[in-house]
């Protein structure tokens, strides 16, 4: 997920600054970058969240057990945290460079705090809760900072997250039944536990792609080559030629 998030915004930023001069374009082509991260992050992040048990015992055994809960309160707060990144892209495109180091600084300023108090009310899953809570408002708090200079910031916020949250609850909450159906069923020990990593994202996968492609079919590209392979000629991307000058 970092990996993609760095190269889409390594391709995002200087789009976005030959975008300069016209506002309306650069916020709409960052709130379709934004669209196309939180369709694939938030669903990993909440994929990852329901095989993180079976996983775990594969992996690390059973003295990891009780990092289980941990890091599925974890995933589901980076869930949020994933699509803000982005922003600094905007930022930077637009020249807000004190708005971001004023962002920066609140989020380091209240991360301290946040997570001392997590940590007093509830040991190490009260901290796992609050970096969570604290990740998703700082996301939010950055999107809607982002977008604030052209209007209707919330608006857009709510194209960007709400459709993959909504489809990425209801198929991985139905991939994480069927996880729990296959465990119940099989003994413990021998391919249990992949059996029920297949079971979870071989219902929660296809589901979550049907539902994003039934609602949004602007994320549901189609492209068709009209001649032959010969005839086209290699060209350099305009934000390539932005990134290397």
């Amino acid at each position: 997920i970092v990996m993609f998030t760095e190269n889409l915004s390594q391709v995002l930023f200087p789009a976005l600054v030959l975008l300069q001069g016209d506002a309306v374009r650069q916020r709409d082509a960052f709130v379709r970058a934004s669209r196309l991260l939180a369709a694939v992050a938030i669903p990993a992040c909440l994929g990852l969240a329901i095989v993180s048990d079976p996983l775990i015992h594969i992996v690390f055994g059973s003295k990891w057990l009780p990092a289980i809960p941990l890091v599925q309160i974890l995933c589901l707060g980076m869930a949020m945290r994933t699509v803000s990144w982005p922003c600094t892209s905007l930022l930077q495109a637009q020249g807000r460079f004190r708005t971001q180091s004023i962002l920066a600084a609140v989020s380091a300023c209240v991360f301290v705090p946040v997570a001392a108090a997590g940590t007093l009310l509830g040991s190490v899953r009260g901290l796992a809760i609050a970096v969570a809570a604290f990740y998703t408002a700082v996301a939010l708090m950055n999107l809607s900072v982002s977008l604030a200079p052209q209007g209707r910031a919330w608006g857009a916020i709510r194209s960007i997250c709400v459709l993959p949250v909504v489809s990425s609850l209801l198929a991985m909450g139905l991939g994480h039944l069927a996880s729990e159906a296959a465990g119940a069923m099989l003994a413990d020990g021998g391919a249990r536990d992949w059996i029920r990593i297949a079971a979870a994202l071989g219902i929660g996968i296809p589901l979550y792609v049907f539902l994003i492609r039934s609602f949004d079919a602007e994320l549901a590209y189609r492209k068709a080559i009209r001649k032959p392979i010969e005839s086209y000629t290699k060209t350099t991307p305009p934000h390539v030629k932005a990134a290397r000058s």
